[in-house]
């Protein structure tokens, strides 16, 4: 290789050379601190989806409740709606039966007008 001009060449790949072993050296620690790295990142991200999901779960929970309580109120509502539609008709037949007493007062007083006149 010297007698044809060669060293720089040469000299050139012997330092390639060196670099190679040296990184083939080093490589199994960049996948040990590469390893470390995404095992850390992966229980970051479980504990993240775990939060994820408690949090959904929670808001499923609260759904469900607000729910059943809207249910709740609604039954409330028709009962308390029953009660008051009770409470009108119960008003209504009073209303007629203090008419139809009237009408009988009337009638009665009438009658004593009359047979008074007589």
């Amino acid at each position: 290789m010297e007698k044809e001009g060669l060293t720089d060449r040469v000299a050139f790949l012997e330092r390639r050379t060196e670099y190679c072993k040296f990184v083939s050296e080093r490589i199994e620690d960049v996948l040990e601190v590469a390893r470390h790295f995404y095992d850390e990142k992966l229980k970051t991200l479980g504990e993240k989806e775990k939060g994820e999901e408690r949090r959904e779960a929670k808001r499923a929970d609260r759904m469900g409740e607000d729910r059943e309580a809207r249910e709740g109120e609604a039954k409330k509502n028709k009962k308390g709606e029953k009660k008051k539609r009770d409470d009108r008709a119960e008003e209504d037949r009073e209303e007629g039966r203090e008419k139809q007493r009237e009408k009988e007062t009337g009638e009665a007083r009438r009658k004593k007008i009359l047979e008074a006149r007589k």
